[in-house]
């Protein structure tokens, strides 16, 4: 079934009102469903965003760091915002688990996880943030999400890496089908791009990942979103992580993008031994 199936059978029995997340090595505040319940009522929101800790399970402690509201400063008031309003930059992750929903409106919505078993969370996310009437956001730390020695990334990279494709394009065609299609785009495309960068970073050094084909299908995504968006890239550019190395990657095949990596890298072997040899 998968995370994806167990979540959406979960929003198919549930019978109360809203409805919270909590994977299953992660726990909550104690008062975290009260004071969650508390602001989503007296707004009557969709959605409300709350923030996390952080719990590193091998020194069993606990930080604040990479906070989940952080470009939401001007809306920690509690009070209630449209997502389509907001100019500058909102979205610091796609994670289902630091919010609450009220049921009956992704239920009127059909808002359910899809068939992927990496990134469920990402469609999920964008479909909330362009379908939902309100939001508000409640200042606190009611999450502890827990951070493991050993990752399951590794496994991802080697068996699932094609989902982070398609989970994204789900999310994709949600946003260009919107109502607020232009608004949605300025905070999707860097977010697509950035995060397809982002996987093939953190994969590229795993052993049996297969390079080309993700190198390929990110070449032939780049290329086609700078076909389709160049002027709006070129005014967003800020947003995006390395806009100089997503056109790198649009206008070089695997080989060429190899060969010059290899030159970078012996580059900069050579500029280290002439500096620890003028020392």
């Amino acid at each position: 079934m998968g995370l994806f199936g167990a979540r959406n059978s979960g929003l198919k029995i549930a019978k109360g009102e809203y409805i919270m997340f909590v994977d299953s090595d992660d726990y909550l505040e104690p008062n975290a469903c009260k004071e969650a319940y508390e602001q989503i009522r007296k707004n009557d929101d969709d959605i409300v965003l709350f923030d996390r800790y952080e719990y590193v399970d091998e020194t069993q402690t606990r930080r604040t760091v990479n906070s989940k509201l952080k470009f939401l400063n001007n809306y920690k008031t509690g009070e209630s915002f449209h997502f389509w309003d907001i100019k500058g930059k909102f979205l610091n992750g796609t994670e289902a688990w630091y919010k609450i929903y009220k049921k009956s409106f992704l239920d009127k919505n059909k808002i359910r996880f899809p068939d992927v078993a990496f990134g469920e969370d990402v469609s999920f996310a964008w479909e909330v943030i362009t379908k939902a009437n309100t939001f508000s956001v409640l200042n606190k730390r009611l999450y502890n999400y827990r951070l493991w020695a050993v990752s399951m990334c590794s496994y991802s990279a080697l068996s699932c890496w094609q989902d982070v494709f398609v989970s994204r394009h789900i999310a994709y065609q949600t946003v260009i089908h919107s109502d607020h299609k232009t608004c949605f785009l300025i905070q999707f495309l860097p977010y697509y791009i950035n995060s397809v960068m982002y996987w093939y970073g953190r994969w590229e050094k795993i052993k049996g990942f297969c390079q080309k084909g993700y190198y390929d299908k990110m070449r032939a995504l780049f290329r086609e979103l700078r076909e389709e968006y160049r002027p709006l890239l070129d005014e967003i550019q800020e947003s995006i992580d390395d806009y100089q190395r997503f056109n790198r990657i649009s206008d070089e095949s695997w080989f060429l993008y190899r060969i010059k990596n290899v030159l970078q890298i012996f580059r900069d072997r050579m500029i280290n031994r002439q500096s620890l040899s003028d020392e």
